[in-house]
């Protein structure tokens, strides 16, 4: 199998679709942050796109998601930066995350390199998806909501879906993109796979700062209002903890309390029927900065709060099917632990590289244009993947007096190979390699990680400001 040479894709901007020619066709399934931002990319890349979302609308559940640095980039290369800056003006305006004990003393001030204003940034789940989802459709891309795929299918030149159990749409591939749950990884597989109950579970919640303002006993939350946002992580021993912030300049309250998990506790942002404000709070009660923190959380409203299970997964053997045109990416592909903080980042580094992989292989060699998204992509995904633990473990059980002598030890780990990656550029250095040694059968091995294929809790991400 050969592919055609190119000089590779363009890395500072996305190219408008008028201005290339493909005759690739991708259905995507599942029109989330992975799903639209691989929808937009590679229509920028002249590829012809369906997207297939099984809810008849685009949901905005959840609360604030952080994007690092490494998938801002992407973001900022669309319509010469104006997708990147109508999500700016509408993140959360953060820069530092204090780390105190339950008394409320001050232990470390973590700068938010590489998730901070101008590099990335930290916006409400519904906001990122109502962008995307305004953006793809003046694109004119055919996103089809209401859309369930029932059946998947491939032949040797073609893979495609039947929706609803009644229509059959083919296309040279089909990438799932459907999440944690996804059905197109069960297709890939031949099986479901296993999770973990990782014992964890977050009480989570954003909701309108209007609720807290005429509140005395509250409204200290909103005191750097007009100036910043602000955001303050209390831990204890054994993994409990409450991570307490404003968002969108002043305008949200948002709130998180991990803890042991329930039976009352799942894996799906729809779960606030049950989820009850007092429990979160009993968890909290012994803390001495208790009344000040339950002035605030209690003006929760009802339905805004979910109970949210952090299921563990083991990373996946493959992600494309035996006959190597159905693939799964993001979520559906490696779910990660949301302490991780790179959930969004690394589907957003997916999506990327698949449409700059497709265009470099055109329509002859569609099979091995995935192949070379999972070999650039596997290993990657992996480290980050398995980081959760050793991060959690970070805070699990804090020495106050060793981590007074060194606050590095509590900040949040800053890699350089993480935060100052950049997929397009990985894309256009690596894919000639990687295209050699799929023909030749050759080991690959990625540049995109550390050297020893370690991951290690480190700060050395070169801070970069983007405008």
């Amino acid at each position: 199998m050969t592919v055609p040479n190119s000089a590779g894709p363009d890395t500072t901007a996305a190219t408008r679709a008028s201005d290339r020619t493909s005759d690739v066709k991708v259905i995507i399934v599942g029109l989330g942050i992975a799903g639209l931002v691989a929808a937009i990319e590679c229509h920028y890349q002249g590829l012809t796109v369906i997207g297939l979302e099984k809810s008849p609308e685009i949901r905005v559940l959840g609360d604030s998601i952080a994007l690092g640095s490494n998938a801002t980039k992407v973001l900022h290369a669309w319509d010469q930066g104006s997708v990147y800056r109508e999500l700016l003006a509408q993140s959360d305006d953060v820069a530092a995350m204090e780390v105190l004990n339950p008394a409320g003393k001050l232990y470390a001030i973590d700068k938010m390199d590489g998730y901070g204003m101008g590099e990335g940034m930290i916006i409400h789940r519904g906001t990122l998806i109502t962008v995307l989802h305004r953006h793809a459709i003046a694109l004119g891309i055919d996103l089809r909501l209401g859309a369930a795929v029932t059946e998947y299918w491939e032949t040797e030149d073609q893979a495609g879906v039947t929706v609803d159990g009644r229509e059959r749409i083919a296309a040279d591939c089909v990438i799932g993109m459907d999440g944690v749950h996804s059905r197109t990884r069960d297709y890939v597989l031949g099986h479901r796979i296993s999770t973990h109950n990782s014992g964890l579970a977050a009480y989570r919640s954003c909701f309108s700062a209007e609720l807290v303002a005429n509140d005395p006993d509250a409204a200290w939350i909103l005191e750097e209002v007009g100036k910043r946002d602000r955001m303050r992580r209390y831990i204890t021993d054994g993994g409990l903890g409450l991570t307490l912030a404003t968002g969108k300049r002043g305008q949200n309250i948002i709130w998180q309390v991990w803890h042991r998990n329930d039976a009352k506790s799942a894996e799906f942002w729809e779960n606030t029927t049950q989820a009850r404000v007092e429990d979160a709070l009993s968890l909290l009660q012994d803390w001495p900065i208790y009344p000040k923190i339950a002035a605030v959380l209690r003006h929760t409203p009802s339905g805004t709060l979910a109970d949210y299970k952090i299921v563990a997964r083991d990373p996946i053997p493959g992600w494309i099917s035996s006959q190597g045109r159905v693939m799964i990416l993001g979520d559906a592909a490696h779910a990660m632990s949301p302490i991780a903080g790179q959930g969004g980042g690394q589907s957003i580094e997916d999506a990327v590289t698949l449409a700059l992989c497709l265009a470099q292989a055109g329509k002859s060699c569609v099979p091995l244009g995935l192949r070379a998204v999972e070999a650039l992509r596997y290993q990657r995904t992996r480290l980050i993947q398995e980081s959760g633990n050793s991060i959690y473990g970070q805070m699990r059980d804090p020495d106050w007096d060793a981590i007074e002598k060194n606050p590095e030890m509590i900040k949040f780990p800053r890699p350089q190979w993480i935060f100052g990656y950049d997929a397009r550029r990985d894309v256009s250095e690596e894919f000639p390699t990687v295209k050699k040694a799929i023909e030749e059968g050759s080991e690959y091995r990625p540049r995109n990680i550390p050297e020893d294929c370690q991951y290690q809790i480190v700060h050395d991400y070169k801070k970069t400001v983007s405008t």
